[in-house]
């Protein structure tokens, strides 16, 4: 039997079935196409007049996914590789470079990065927010340097929450079954004439996956969080946000560096507040200042941290004329490191505070009206050890008619080093040597580069089809790797030296072709293809035995399809079909995995649905062995989700 054929059985049957009652989707087709989004160039502009390779996930459709974390929500962004590590653990990434690390894509929240400062990259595990609140989620595949900054190499990832007022009111949402965590959502929003605010709260156990056999499984993963949003009209043209959250978490976590298979304690509490002032000219002038301070404290047995972020970000957008818009804007970042290790993980220096200043410009110029238009951008960023680098882009797009649009980019950008690359102290045990390595930091590296150039292309085919290609070319330089040092004792015992420094350089090609069908009778289909060819080099004075990198891992090609249906009487069905190839030279088999929700309405106030993940297997790998962790087995999960309005 084909190997794909029982999710897409399961998928046609679900677009099929039954009769048809309300419409799917809260919004029309062209209502989709006239999103506007802001990640691309901070400034809001339609989906269909944006010169990037933009994907935006409704809050309509994260709803009807069943995802009860923002990774799992993630899946259903093409393009986006998504890959489970452990029950809190994820690797997710862009266009390659996928690792726990995965310190190539930039994340924000409300505009805000999340990127760890030690670690480097996103720690999956303390993005645990309530989904109920996400407006939308808008994914730029592809370089965002020029608006976002360093780190936002293959691509951004902005997570914008709903403004309070429009949903008074309270909803408690219950989710519990075998594999999904049991959690417990409660949201409460008051609505006022000038001032409106929400709190809300959340607690979840995550349950760990399942590891080879003969080591025991972890205990779940409990998380805590709860949090507040205002938002105050000030006058006509002004208005201030204020919010803030505080997070817990308390588990235990198993890799090279917990030592056994009990794994070490992992336990961490962060939070933030953040304010936002929005003014809006009477000529279409805008102006935005935020400021927004975050807090980490992590106690993970082999080391401890505490991190402390302050981050200030101002833009203006002059309208310069009805064809033209010039945005300027300033920021700053100080991010404040203390750690403690043991004598087998530690940093030297063990605290430090690292500076980011920047300026930025970005001019978009209508060159004919609802023809042809381009954007030019550059920031500079002035950081305290690598002094200054720049972000320049330069995009234009084309619509020969309301059906089609073509657009071409050239980006450049840079991904800064973080402590863990100038500061590791590290004793790694691995079976596949016959010592042990030591990994150290060094003061001397370098940002890497990055130089990407991107075509695309949009087609309205029909009244309600929508097909968007988007290729790409990117080219990487002076990627961190680590360079063999020789011999040496640490702790009484030889080890094999090795030192952090710019030693491979890299391309990939690939590309990514989605469609979005909304045939009518309830019924909405879309689907995606990707496909990715990567390839390592090395800088001059280094090969395969100077230089080595931590593994990453993405697919070749991975594709997904998804459908959705509403019947009469209020019931609603979901399905999703996601193929990804080999990867890792076979180490992780090609896997398909099935997700279906099912739902039922109780008027406009209750909700109950039955989950079903990973229908296929009984259990799959989606990760393999790396310097850091073991492989996990998902497995075959069924829930009930129950959710009330009051």
């Amino acid at each position: 039997m084909n190997r794909h054929l029982p999710g897409l059985i399961g998928i046609a049957l679900l677009s099929a079935c039954g009769t048809s009652g309300q419409n799917l989707a809260e919004m029309s087709f062209e209502d989709f196409m006239q999103i506007k989004v802001l990640s691309a160039s901070k400034s809001l502009k339609e989906v269909s007049r944006t010169p990037a390779a933009v994907y935006v996930l409704t809050r309509d459709e994260i709803r009807r996914s069943g995802a009860t974390n923002l990774p799992e929500a993630l899946r259903l962004v093409p393009g986006v590789e998504v890959a489970q590590i452990t029950g809190v653990t994820w690797a997710i990434a862009i266009r390659g470079s996928n690792n726990v690390n995965s310190n190539k894509l930039l994340v924000l929240i409300d505009g805000v990065t999340v990127y760890n400062p030690l670690m480097s990259g996103v720690v999956w595990s303390e993005q645990s927010m309530l989904l109920d609140d996400i407006e939308r989620i808008e994914v730029i595949r592809g370089p965002g340097a020029t608006m976002w900054g360093a780190n936002a190499v293959n691509g951004v990832i902005n997570v914008i929450t709903r403004r309070t007022g429009p949903t008074p009111g309270g909803t408690s949402t219950v989710v519990a079954g075998s594999g999904d965590p049991l959690q417990t959502r409660l949201r409460y929003e008051h609505s006022g004439k000038r001032a409106s605010w929400r709190i809300w709260g959340q607690y979840s156990l995550y349950e760990q996956l399942y590891p080879q056999s003969g080591i025991p499984r972890l205990d779940p993963w409990p998380t805590v969080l709860g949090g507040f949003r205002t938002d105050i009209s000030l006058s006509a043209q002004d208005k201030l946000t204020v919010q803030g959250e505080v997070r817990r978490y308390e588990g235990r976590i198993r890799n090279l560096f917990s030592g056994g298979n009990d794994g070490s304690p992992n336990n961490g509490t962060d939070g933030y507040i953040m304010a936002r002032w929005e003014h809006v000219g009477r000529r279409g002038d805008s102006t935005v200042l935020q400021l927004h301070e975050f807090a980490n404290s992590l106690d993970a047995g082999y080391f401890k941290s505490q991190i402390r972020t302050f981050d200030l970000d101002f833009h203006h957008t002059f309208r310069v004329s009805e064809k033209h818009d010039l945005m300027l804007g300033a920021g700053m970042r100080s991010n404040s490191i203390r750690t403690a290790g043991t004598s087998d993980f530690f940093f030297d220096p063990a605290k430090n505070v690292y500076g980011i200043y920047n300026v930025f410009a970005q001019d978009d110029w209508t060159l004919i009206r609802d023809r042809l238009s381009a954007e030019i951008g550059i920031k500079l960023e002035r950081f305290e050890r690598e002094g200054l680098t720049f972000d320049p882009t330069a995009r234009i797009i084309w619509t020969p008619s309301r059906r089609q649009d073509y657009w071409v980019a050239f980006s450049h950008a840079v991904r800064v080093p973080s402590h863990v690359d100038y500061a590791i102290r590290s004793t790694l045990s691995l079976p596949e040597l016959p010592l042990p390595v030591y990994l150290q930091g060094s003061e001397t590296v370098r940002p890497e580069a990055f130089n990407a150039l991107e075509v695309g292309a949009r087609f309205r085919l029909r009244r309600n089809l929508l097909l968007d290609l988007a290729l790409f070319s990117n080219d990487y330089d002076r990627l961190i790797s680590y360079q063999p040092a020789g011999l040496a004792m640490t702790n009484g015992q030889p080890v094999l030296r090795a030192s952090t420094v710019n030693g491979m350089t890299g391309f990939n090609r690939g590309g990514e072709l989605t469609f979005r069908w909304d045939p009518g009778a309830g019924i909405a289909l879309s689907g995606s293809y990707s496909h990715l060819y990567t390839e390592d080099g090395y800088e001059p004075g280094f090969d395969a035995r100077t230089a080595f990198a931590l593994p990453s891992f993405a697919p070749k090609h991975q594709w997904q399809i998804h459908a959705s249906r509403d019947f009469k009487r209020r019931w609603s069905l979901d399905g999703g079909y996601f193929r990804s190839s080999q990867m890792a030279h076979g180490l992780i088999p090609a896997y398909g995995r099935l997700d279906v929700r099912i739902a039922r309405r109780f008027g406009e106030s209750a909700e109950i649905g039955l989950l079903g993940k990973n229908l296929l297997r009984a259990y799959h790998l989606e990760y393999p062995s790396d310097l850091v962790y073991r492989p996990e087995y998902l497995r075959r999960s069924v829930a009930v989700m129950l959710r009330w309005s009051f």
